[in-house]
Order: structure tokens, then C-alpha cells, then sequence
């Protein structure tokens, strides 16, 4: 019994300590921003670009290997 209740403790508070993390909004000019979520409890990032409709927008993130 004391096995069963560990595990369901640690199942619980995995989910309920999930949160959900962001960036803020990052403005990179005065018209131009971005913005990253991040769901720790479905692993989704969603990126949030803000800008002129009349320019191409793009992001490069910074990867190494």
C-alpha cells in the first residue's frame, strides 16, 4: 500500500507542479516583436511574431551541436 501511494504522489505532483513558461514579449525594433510559450505538460512551444504586414518576418534560433 505505502508502494501504491508513493507512485501515486509522484504522478500527481508531476502534473501539478507542470507549468507553463514564456519569454515575455522581446521587441527587437519599434515595430517588431516576438514572443515564445512553452507548455511543460504537452512539450508545445508556441511563438507569437508581431510586425508590419507589408515585410517578410523571420527568426533564427541559435542551435549548437
Amino acid at each position: 500500500m505505502k508502494k501504491t501511494t508513493l507512485i501515486i504522489m509522484i504522478f500527481m505532483s508531476y502534473f501539478g507542479f507542470a507549468q507553463n513558461t514564456t519569454t515575455g514579449v522581446v521587441q527587437f525594433t519599434s515595430n517588431f516583436s516576438v514572443q515564445f510559450d512553452v507548455n511543460a505538460s504537452t512539450d508545445i512551444v508556441t511563438m507569437t511574431m508581431v510586425g508590419p504586414s507589408n515585410v517578410w518576418l523571420g527568426v533564427a534560433l541559435n542551435i549548437s551541436s
